[in-house]
């Protein structure tokens, strides 16, 4: 598989940071950010998977005992979908059993009704 080239601008003082650390453990820079940018994707897939399932499981309806309807003051993600809701459009916070919320859109307040 041919490698593919990612070029981006970093402040010197982040520069030097990068280039001490590579010194450090006696690799090339683009080595140290390959290795650092394949870790990075591989646990932020992982808590990212691990936060999809909480939420899953959060959201089962047996767990949920209420809405509360409210008008967003600033933009957010709905927990459930990811869609964006806007400020000043109405959400709702899901209240399961524990007493713990999670913010939702019109639509998955819906499905989940």
């Amino acid at each position: 598989m041919k490698e593919k080239v990612i070029n981006t601008r970093v402040s010197k003082e982040l520069y030097e940071k990068i280039s001490d650390k590579a010194k450090k453990y006696r690799t090339t820079t683009a080595n140290l950010l390959r290795n650092i940018l394949e870790d990075s994707i591989d646990i932020y897939t992982d808590a990212s998977d691990l936060v999809d399932e909480k939420i899953k499981s959060w959201l089962s309806a047996s767990e949920i005992i209420g809405f509360q309807e409210f008008t967003l003051r600033a933009d957010c993600l709905c927990s459930n979908c990811k869609t964006n809701i806007l400020a000043g459009d109405s959400a709702y916070n899901a209240i399961n059993k524990g007493n713990s919320r999670i913010i939702l859109c019109t639509s998955c307040q819906q499905k989940l009704s």
